[in-house]
């Protein structure tokens, strides 16, 4: 029961790391595609 429920939290965390470290990709390839794009503009 334990085991269950830790593992589940473990779990939870990993996903919310996860979108957190995505999220941040996001913004920083937008942050690059924006800079490349005024830069050919």
């Amino acid at each position: 029961m334990i085991l269950r429920f830790s593992l589940i939290s473990y779990t939870k965390e990993y996903i919310i790391l996860e979108g957190i470290s995505d999220f941040i990709g996001a913004v920083e390839s937008e942050r690059k595609f924006r800079k490349r794009r005024g830069a050919t503009m």
